[in-house]
């Protein structure tokens, strides 16, 4: 429109396409950078090829646990998942957290469940031997987990997210953050951090208080629905 902006600098780019950026409505950024930090399984289709990447990443990573992300269990065509024994032969003397592609439900082994702690009746622990973790048990798996990552690590996640997020496109995100817990160190972190991405922002603390969300001067609150996804 020339004639509505005759001073607007312009620019020719016959090859090119030039699109509006972006806006990813619904990231849990703070569990997404710590994922893209974790060795992936998004390449892997059989049960085989997940087996042989928990291995790599087991031999990979010489800290006190070992994290993976991306699984997707409804990709083998024989319909097989893994169990927590096989976790355990893989890696038998460390805490395994294995996140599922969606981030909503992990697999762990034995060292993980002992070192959670979970209660046995809380729905979503599995009674055999998967190691399973879904719903109100991957949640307070969640919460606890939380508490095993640095803030070091957060900050090198999202600088990683940052660049994820930037070369496909994604302008801006709403971050759901944090758990109802108010001394929860993600709810923290993700006020202080979150900002510092390459892209806007808008934080939803994944909480029910409202007062406390009103006094960080954030003028929406949210979560997870049934119905995501």
């Amino acid at each position: 429109a020339p004639d509505r902006w005759p001073d607007a600098p312009r620019e020719r780019w016959p090859e090119g396409v030039v699109m509006p950026g972006f806006c990813d409505a619904h990231v849990h950024a703070l569990s997404s950078a710590v994922a893209l930090l974790a060795a992936s399984l998004r390449e892997a289709a059989t049960l085989e090829e997940v087996r042989a990447g928990v291995d790599a990443a087991a031999r990979a990573q010489t800290g006190a646990m070992v994290r993976l992300s991306g699984y997707d269990e409804s990709r083998d065509p024989r319909g097989r998942t893994l169990t927590r024994e096989e976790l355990d032969r893989l890696v038998p003397d460390r805490p395994l957290v294995v996140l599922r592609v969606d981030l909503h439900s992990c697999w762990v082994n034995t060292r993980a469940l002992e070192r959670l702690a979970l209660p046995p009746e809380l729905a979503g622990v599995e009674e055999d031997i998967s190691g399973h973790l879904r719903g109100a048990a991957y949640y307070a798996a969640g919460q606890r987990m939380r508490g095993w990552i640095t803030r070091e690590e957060r900050i090198a996640g999202l600088e990683e997210l940052g660049r994820f997020v930037a070369a496909r496109g994604v302008t801006s995100l709403h971050g759901l953050e944090g758990a109802p817990s108010p001394d929860d160190p993600e709810r923290r972190d993700a006020c202080e951090l979150l900002p510092a991405l390459p892209v806007r922002t808008r934080l939803y603390l994944q909480c029910f208080d409202v007062t406390a969300v009103a006094k960080r001067g954030l003028k929406q609150i949210g979560g997870c629905l049934l119905l995501d996804g």
